[in-house]
């Protein structure tokens, strides 16, 4: 039914009959309920490729620069918060920094065998590189190239640093209550609070401050509080359950 359908829309719109490839080009150029002859659809057709190609140099995916590394480089990165660009060389069993800016290589520091993976702390002074061959991970201090080592389990890969949290006091949502009900913090200490119960609950605050809207089992809500002073807070979903902050000067 869908072929006897576009025939009948060509037969339409061309009285005279045209290969199956012409006529689907020239429904295809159908604009705004107008259709463009041909020649006018070719001519724009080489525009669009004409324009491509000025938005695309083909120098575009043109090597800039080498970077020379040992036997088998096998990754490479430029981490946020660090200076230098990162290549883990598995063959000699290398860290080597380069500099982003030049792409010249900086140094190269000794690690475990068969390294095959790198990250780097939160602050950008520390890299940690697994070390497959050797069932290790390095720890490079990266202003110094001084390295440490810790024994892992076999052919260790994949390496993450998940982010701090800072020090504070918990609250766990428990049998319908607030436990401790009132809990006191220093000043640069947030609060976590935790829903252990079997229902959904909330943390808002007199003040109006922010809070958590809902929280399901298992959730967790954290803030921090600037200011001195005692802050009064209860679940909206159970007001009778109440609580209390009190951050000290």
């Amino acid at each position: 039914m869908k072929k006897i359908s576009l025939l009948l829309v060509s037969a339409l719109l061309f009285p005279t009959v045209l290969p199956a490839d012409t006529v689907v080009e020239e429904i295809i150029a159908r604009v705004n309920n107008e259709i463009i002859t041909r020649t006018e659809f070719a001519h724009s057709r080489d525009q669009l490729k004409q324009e491509a190609q000025q938005q695309s140099p083909t120098d575009a995916d043109k090597i800039i620069a080498e970077i020379p590394t040992g036997v088998s480089p096998h990754y490479v990165n430029f981490f946020r918060g660090t200076s230098a660009g990162m290549v883990v060389v598995q063959g000699p069993g290398e860290l080597l920094l380069f500099d982003p800016a030049t792409n010249k290589p900086l140094r190269s520091i000794g690690v475990g065998k068969q390294p095959n993976w790198a990250t780097v702390s939160g602050d950008g002074k520390t890299a940690y590189l697994t070390n497959e061959g050797s069932n290790d991970v390095t720890v490079v201090e990266l202003a110094t190239g001084k390295t440490a080592t810790i024994a892992v389990g076999n052919a260790p890969r994949r390496i993450v640093v998940q982010p701090g949290v800072s020090s504070g006091a918990k609250v766990s949502i428990i049998n319908f209550a607030f436990e401790p009900p009132a809990t006191t913090i220093a000043a640069g200490d947030s609060v976590i609070w935790s829903n252990n119960d079997g229902a959904p609950h909330a943390v808002a605050f007199k003040d109006g401050s922010a809070g958590a809207n809902s929280l399901s089992p298992g959730e967790t809500f954290s803030r921090g509080f600037e200011k001195p002073g005692s802050y009064e807070y209860f679940c909206a979903f159970h007001p009778y359950m109440t609580g209390r902050i009190v951050r000290a000067d």
